[in-house]
Formats: C-alpha cells, sequence, structure tokens
C-alpha cells in the first residue's frame, strides 16, 4: 500500500480518466471468423489472450481510479481549513465554491433591479417635474418668479406629494451588494490557493 499526496492523487485520477477511456474505446472483445481465420488477422489464441488481458486491465485501472477517488472524497471530508476566518471542511470549501455562484446571481440581479427602478424613478420624476411646471403657469399665468413662495408651495406641495414617485427599498440594497461583493471576492481570492496548499501536505492510501 503506498501514501500519495492528494494532490499527487488529482493528477493520476486525470491520468486514469484518459487511460480507461482509451482502453475502452480501443476495446474489441468480439471478432467474425470465416473458414476459421478471424478478420482481425490474429491466431484465436492470440485473440482469447487479448480479450482477456484487455479486460482485465480496463477493471484494474478502474478498481485503482475508484480507490484514489474515495480516499480523496474521505480525506476532504475531514481535513479541515480556514478560508476568510472561517473552518470548514475541503469537501464544504469545495461545495462553496460551486454553490457561491448563487451569491453571484443574486448580487447581478439586485444591481440590475435596483438601476432599472431607480431609472424609472428618475424618469418619473422629470415627467412629474414638467406637469408641475404647466400647472402652476397655468395657475398662476404670470412669471413663477413674481409668486409668493408660500402661494407657490400651496399648489405644488400637494401635487408633490400625490404624484412624486419614490424608490421602496425594504432590504437596504445597495448594502446587500456591498456585502455580497465582500464575500464573493475574498472566498474567491482564498479558496484554490488554501485547497491547493491542502492538498500538497495531505496524503491518502492508494
Amino acid at each position: 500500500m503506498e501514501k500519495i499526496t492528494v494532490t499527487r492523487g488529482l493528477v493520476r485520477l486525470k491520468t486514469l480518466d484518459n487511460q480507461i477511456n482509451f482502453l475502452i474505446d480501443d476495446f474489441k472483445p468480439v471478432d467474425i471468423s470465416v473458414n476459421k481465420k478471424l478478420n482481425s488477422k490474429q491466431t484465436f489464441q492470440e485473440f482469447d489472450a487479448n480479450v482477456k488481458s484487455g479486460w482485465q486491465k480496463i477493471n484494474d485501472l478502474i478498481k485503482q481510479r475508484s480507490k484514489i477517488k474515495s480516499g480523496i472524497v474521505a480525506s476532504n471530508a475531514v481535513t479541515m481549513v480556514d478560508i476568510v476566518g472561517t473552518k470548514m471542511s475541503v469537501a464544504a470549501a469545495i461545495e462553496r465554491k460551486k454553490s457561491i455562484e448563487y451569491d453571484v446571481h443574486l448580487r447581478n440581479s439586485l444591481k440590475g433591479n435596483f438601476a432599472a427602478q431607480s431609472n424609472n424613478v428618475d424618469k418619473m420624476n422629470d415627467d412629474v417635474k414638467m406637469r408641475l411646471d404647466r400647472l402652476l403657469e397655468s395657475t398662476f399665468s404670470k412669471d413663477s418668479s413674481k409668486v409668493k413662495p408660500d402661494e407657490l408651495d400651496a399648489v405644488a406641495k400637494p401635487f408633490m406629494e400625490r404624484n412624486e414617485a419614490t424608490l421602496i427599498d425594504p432590504i437596504r440594497v445597495n448594502d446587500k451588494i456591498h456585502q455580497l461583493d465582500e464575500g464573493i471576492d475574498s472566498f474567491k481570492e482564498e479558496i484554490d490557493i488554501v485547497v491547493t496548499e491542502s492538498n500538497s501536505v495531505t496524503y491518502i492510501e492508494t
């Protein structure tokens, strides 16, 4: 029984994947015989030996791969790492690396929604301002600069209260975006480095 690092085990898995797929694609377990001659030009004895040998080699490599993979999975479940001040298993860190894409999706959705609604509020209030200007002109029929401020307020204030658009933001979207940005960036900066360092000093049996 040999001990290797998880890093070496991961490299070995890739090599085994390539070898197994190549051997499976190349494996020809049956042949056709005409007049006691095989299409493959082998003797019956050679064909029999090659098929059995190929079968055995494929299965041996599959078992070897399974053992290495199981060792890595078991190691990842118990090996602890520290990522941005949070202790977690390597397995949890790898899963978090996948699931953090939901955080990315959420952040992007928040940004898009907030920007779109803010833009809508600005457009709506630009229109409200133009309507107010027309209302003031029709109400006072003179230059509004010559109208007393309290007279303007008496018309403008209730109009704006009825028509001005405001953005309702119960969860403080910009704060949430900032929190998500910090969490995503700090995790992504650490995850690969921390797991790689851990894999290089963690051993499994093969």
